[in-house]
């Protein structure tokens, strides 16, 4: 499979020229009125253009060239009213409300959960938000992804999932800066995504937290290193997207659950996540948590402290943040979802299950499995 880094089309090398000309757009992050007016501007400006190097006609952007640019019919529509009648202020407002807030309507066909494509190269940069989770994958280049308060760098095959309604940027200024974006409506992204964690996982428990609409900044990246397998992946659904065979929908859907479940079985250690005003993740916290949930049975806070360096202070730190549960919360949670488990599902009786959680006596497993559930083991079972 190619992996070369695919050369300008003929539109991003006039967008490239168009660009160069608007040293006040590069610098800055435009608003969804500042690329209405921008789009109307370029527009008009090299409608006409001629290059005369090779006597052809020169790349102009014209109305063919607007579902490319804006994405989708509704937008095409308004910016065709804007362009023939500068006046239309109100085609230009509709077009920058489309802009800022993008909606599940717009972007998918009909039957498909997931929509897929490539981030135009010097297309100005736009704040933006949406009502479905979009994934980023950057397999050439570097791309910077801008959030309200920092930004993050996508190279190497970097894949960035972000959730919906967060406010962000993606432009990409450079010849070998290569995009790729996945759409995910939210109500199938509980399956393709959430639906492959496994539920007994402190790293799923806290990705799910870190993914949820009222997480305030919420984003995940992971670094890949190029994975071929993932580049591999990327390339299948962009095709399965653009042909019209049947099962072509069910087809992504099952790609992008093997592309998730890759991705988090491979480098699930590498996540970054937002800096808050308290908090910061370190790619350190998913081996401490990959460590507490296989030791939770007989690790102490000090036995984690110590088998990483840290205080015990600050192990509490990274819990709370966390999970916002201390320590022994944290344990407790995980020794009782283990026993409900095995009530459910397995022909196990009380005390060996009190004895496999580590209880001194049946009688402390009984009582702290009632005060937690409500309802004493032979009752949940």
């Amino acid at each position: 499979m190619d992996r070369s880094t695919p050369e300008l089309t003929p539109l991003e090398k006039r967008l490239k020229d168009i660009l160069m000309e608007r040293p006040d757009i590069r610098n800055h992050i435009l608003t969804g009125e500042e690329l209405s007016e921008y789009i109307s501007w370029m527009a008009d400006h090299f409608s006409h253009s001629i290059d005369t190097s090779d006597g052809q006609s020169d790349i102009a952007i014209n109305e063919m060239q607007l579902p490319v640019i804006l994405g989708d019919e509704v937008h095409v529509q308004l910016a065709r009213r804007a362009l023939t009648n500068p006046g239309d202020r109100a085609a230009l407002e509709q077009l920058s409300s489309g802009y800022h807030q993008q909606s599940e309507r717009h972007f998918f066909m009909t039957d498909h959960d997931i929509s897929t494509g490539r981030m135009l190269r010097y297309m100005p940069g736009q704040w933006h938000t949406s009502d479905y989770f979009e994934v980023y994958y950057a397999p050439f280049g570097n791309c910077p992804v801008a959030f309200e308060n920092e930004t993050v760098n996508l190279s190497g095959g970097s894949v960035l999932i972000v959730a919906p309604q967060i406010n962000h940027a993606s432009p990409c200024y450079a010849d070998d800066a290569v995009l790729d974006f996945f759409l995910i409506r939210a109500s199938t992204f509980e399956s393709v995504f959430f639906g492959q964690l496994p539920k007994d996982s402190l790293l799923a428990s806290f990705f799910r937290k870190s993914l949820s609409l009222d997480a305030g900044a919420a984003w995940i990246c992971f670094d890949t290193a190029k994975d071929a397998e993932l580049f591999r992946l990327s390339q299948r659904m962009d095709t399965v997207f653009r042909s019209s065979g049947s099962y072509g929908a069910q087809l992504m859907n099952a790609l992008m659950t093997e592309f998730f479940i890759y991705t988090l079985m491979k480098y699930e250690n590498t996540a970054r996540l937002p800096r808050t005003d308290d908090f910061y993740w370190k790619h350190e916290y998913s081996a401490i948590l990959s460590f507490i949930q296989q030791n939770y049975i007989s690790a102490t806070l000090e036995d984690v402290a110590r088998e990483f360096h840290y205080s015990s202070r600050q192990i509490s730190r990274v819990v709370k943040n966390s999970f916002n549960l201390t320590y022994a919360q944290l344990v407790l949670k995980l020794k009782m979802d283990r026993a409900a488990e095995l009530l459910r599902h397995g022909n196990v009786s009380v005390s060996a299950i009190s004895e496999m959680l580590g209880y001194a006596d049946s009688s402390s497993f009984y009582h702290a499995f009632t005060k937690y559930y409500g309802k004493p083991p032979r009752a949940y079972k």
